[in-house]
This record gives C-alpha cells, structure tokens and sequence, in this order.
C-alpha cells in the first residue's frame, strides 16, 4: 500500500491518541497491515521478510522507531492536558469567586429596593442618601447601600458621602475622599452652597437644605425645599417644611396648625406636632402651644414622640397638673407612684423616679414603669440596663412568685 508522508503522520497520531486515550499499550500499530508502510515512508529505511508481509513481529529497529515517534507527541499531550485541566481549575475558582462576590452585592435594604423602583432614580446610593435624609431609612439601611457601592466601585462619591453622614466625627475625612473621586463633584463645592444654583438632584439640595437649617437659615432651607420637583419627593417633604415655617412664622403657624394637617398624612402631622412641642419646650416653658396637650391625651402618640425624642418628662415639667397628665397606658398603682415620686423633685431632677426601679414597688410596677419610661425616652443608658435585667427576671420567675 503506498500512502504520502502526511497521511503517514496522521495515521500515527490517532493510534497515539488511542493510547493516551484508552490507556493500552500501542500494539495496534504492529499488528497493523501498514505497520511496515509507515516505517518506510517516515524512516526512509525499507524492510525485506521473507514471506513480504507486514504482520511479522516487529524488529528492534521498528521499536526503537516508533518509541521515538511516540515519546514525543505523548509528552506534547500530557502538558496539553496539564495545561487545559490548569485552565479548567482556575475558571472553576473564577466562577466560584464571582458567585460570591455577586452574592455580597445583592442589595440588602428591601426598604431602599423597594422605593427605587417607583423613584425614577437612576442613582441608587444617592436615592439611598435622600431617604436617609428624609427619616425613610436608618443608618444600618444607608450604611448596606454604601458598602455595595464601594463593593462594585460604582457612585464612590455618593458612597463617601454617606459614609460622612453616617459617622459625623469622620466626616471631613469621607468628604475628603468623595472630592478627590469626584473634583468637580458635589462634596467638593456644593455642599456649602446654600443657595443650591449649579447642585440641583434631589440628594443635593436636601443636603444643602438640611445644612441651611442647622446655620438657622430657615428661608434658604425651605427655597431649597421648593426647588425639588418630585411628585415621589413632594410627598414626603411637607414635615421639613413645616419646620421651617414654624422656625420663620411660629405664631402664624400655631394658630393655623389645624388647616396644615389637612395637607399631610396623619402619621407626619403627629411628628409635626411633636417636633414643634420638642422645640418650644427645650426653649421655654411659658410658650408651650395649646395642642401640646394632645401628646398627653392621645396613646398613639407615644411612637410620633419617640421618633422626635420628645421627652414625657419635660412636657409635665411645664405643666402644674401631673396626675391629668401622665400616660394613660400606665395602671393606676403605677400612675400613683409616678405621680408621688415626682411631687418631691419634679425639676431638672429624675433620680427620685429612677429610685423607684430598685426601690420598694413591687415587681410588676417598677417594670411597667421602667417600660413607660423607655418608650417615652426617659430613662438613661444604665436605667435601660436595669430594664433588661428586669426582663430576665420575668423569665426565669414563677407564676406564683412576686418581688
């Protein structure tokens, strides 16, 4: 049989793939009809038997052959297959990588995915900044969003910034960051522009509102305010205002607080209301609007008064009749030890009352009025402590027992 060198060459190769791939020793090749053909046509050497056929054993010249045929092209194949399962591996950890990566970036503030959606928004962390601004989300929320964000390196100048809201004590250092993300950008010459003329994103002028309003420039605060045309944010922005015209007209405003609460929900009109009596009662006394006796009188309120950190205790400070006036929720046996304690010291003194959490009261009474208290914001840290090992206690007490 007479073949051309090149078939020669490929006849062999697939008997030495068969070799590597199923492992047996390459004794095909000698029992093969043109075994000797492919010896004379690779070697130039011709072979005489003594019956011209080729399925005679194979001489020591044709072994040493195609050994050096074979070592070669097996060693070739062996690096191929290292190289290839080295490739394999490492797009295998590539993967791996990525999956968790793209897990860690999932958003994790459903509040914030949520809102986004319906916002128009097309900058998720400086969305995240106007809510946190705004009293939507907390500071765990905002401080998720920011880390995503740092995470992929997309918005790092909003991310910085939020960082700078979070942690005040830190703040020129983030903003510091967000600057040199961003030369031209908002930290650097924006946030100190009151007057909001280049910066005009929702984030951006609540920021420079909110810094208006701290420098008590309540009238740049509220233009600012004006500026944002959202129909998402005008909804949510009727409680910021409302500071700033109580701050700029406070006696036209406490007169026509009834006609103000038809424009808001009555959740915002509630922190309206707490927020303004915050703010007259940590002034003076001799001001305090009439409907700050609604605080008092209305159970619901309490959460409305938490979220302003509108102290319980100041409001009866300024009041003379206390009994009227403490919390409905509280039991009558708690309402009078409440009320008797605080007759002894009733200004600028909350140790008579605090006294009653490890005083004589029975069990049940000092943890309702430890309770009252939290939820009223007038217990310091180490009266929190002293709630929760009241909580202990009620676990691990018997049905039976009392203190």
């Amino acid at each position: 049989d007479q073949i051309s060198r090149a078939q020669a060459f490929k006849y062999s190769l697939w008997k030495t793939l068969g070799l590597l791939t199923f492992g047996f020793s390459f004794v095909g090749v000698f029992a093969d009809g043109r075994r000797r053909t492919l010896h004379e046509k690779m070697s130039d050497t011709i072979m005489v038997t003594k019956k011209q056929k080729h399925s005679d054993a194979p001489s020591v010249r044709e072994k040493n052959f195609f050994r050096g045929v074979l070592l070669p092209t097996q060693s070739l194949l062996v690096v191929a297959l290292i190289y290839v399962l080295t490739v394999v591996y490492q797009s295998a950890q590539s993967e791996i990588t990525d999956a968790k990566l793209e897990t860690a970036l999932v958003p994790k503030c459903e509040w914030v995915e949520h809102e986004y959606k319906s916002s128009l928004e097309s900058n998720r962390v400086a969305f995240a900044i106007s809510l946190f601004l705004l009293s939507e989300i907390d500071q765990t929320c905002l401080e998720k969003e920011a880390r995503s964000a740092f995470e992929t390196g997309d918005n790092l100048e909003e991310a910085n910034m939020a960082f700078a809201l979070l942690y005040p004590e830190e703040q020129d250092k983030f903003l510091s960051e967000a600057c040199l993300t961003s030369p031209n950008g908002f930290a650097c010459s924006g946030i100190n522009n009151t007057k909001g003329l280049a910066y005009k994103k929702p984030y951006q002028m609540l920021w420079q509102a909110k810094n208006a309003f701290s420098l008590q420039k309540y009238e740049q605060s509220l233009s600012l305010l004006n500026q944002i045309k959202s129909d998402y944010y005008n909804n949510k922005l009727g409680y910021f205002k409302f500071k700033n015209f109580w701050k700029i007209h406070p006696k036209e405003v406490m007169s026509g607080l009834g006609n103000f609460s038809s424009l808001i929900d009555q959740d915002t009109f509630d922190k309206v209301v707490a927020w303004a009596c915050k703010d007259t009662a940590e002034a003076s006394c001799s001001n305090i609007p009439s409907f700050c006796d609604k605080i008092l009188a209305k159970t619901d309120f309490s959460r409305a008064a938490l979220d302003e950190e509108l102290s319980y205790v100041r409001l009866r400070e300024c009041k003379d009749d206390w009994k009227s006036d403490l919390p409905l929720e509280m039991s009558e046996e708690a309402a009078n030890l409440f009320y008797a304690k605080f007759r002894l010291k009733k200004h600028n003194d909350l140790r008579p009352l605090r006294d009653m959490l490890v005083g004589n009261a029975s069990y049940d009474v000092k943890k309702e009025i430890a309770e009252t208290m939290v939820r009223h914001g007038d217990l310091s840290r180490d009266d929190k402590e002293r709630l929760s090992h009241f909580k202990k206690m009620d676990v691990n007490r018997q049905p039976a027992s009392s203190e």
